[in-house]
């Protein structure tokens, strides 16, 4: 606990059910494009995201880039979280869209989820194994009641990891997919 305060925080149940759960794929399907790409995957955490802007408690991924991803690369891994959105629900989550087209267009400078969303999407097709199982795995953390502590990040935000990179790692790799099967 930073600062020596402790504070809690409840999270509404409507909320876990209506965001966090949906939200559960998207952030999957982020890590998994970005480990497709070589990216070192550090987990996926609940917290607050203050360069959103938005109020409340969100997953997200933390991965590393790569330093020879090119722009296209990026845009893919940003891209994912819609592209699951759509695989997953037939549609696309406006909130999340809107991000992601965001930091699209923050590194192209054109507000386009297209040609990246049909790459990630091929991308998850083909890694949907591992993307089921982390999205299972995710979405039972969320449910799960226990005390967790917000604490500073390696992405710069503040919160509490769900599934760290070992966890992680037994659902992205090719040796644990097939002990797993």
């Amino acid at each position: 606990m930073p600062n020596g305060i402790e504070q809690e925080i409840l999270i509404p149940a409507v909320y876990v059910h209506t965001i966090m759960i949906p939200a559960a794929a998207h952030e999957a399907a982020h890590g998994v494009v970005a480990y497709h790409y070589g990216a070192r995957v550090i987990g996926i955490a609940i917290g607050f995201i203050p360069e959103r802007k938005h109020q409340g408690m969100l997953l997200h991924v933390i991965h590393e880039d790569r330093s020879d991803w090119s722009t296209e690369t990026r845009c893919v891994v940003k891209a994912a979280g819609t592209a699951a959105d759509l695989l997953i629900r037939g549609q696309i989550d406006e909130k999340g869209a809107s991000e992601d087209l965001q930091d699209i267009q923050a590194l192209t400078g054109t507000a386009s989820l297209e040609p990246y969303i049909s790459t990630a999407k091929e991308i998850l097709i083909a890694r949907r194994e591992q993307m089921g199982r982390i999205t299972a795995a995710l979405q039972q953390k969320v449910l799960k009641s226990e005390e967790r502590y917000l604490l500073p990040l390696s992405d710069r935000t503040v919160g509490a990891l769900l599934l760290n990179e070992s966890e992680l790692m037994q659902y992205l790799t090719v040796e644990a997919q097939n002990k797993l099967i």
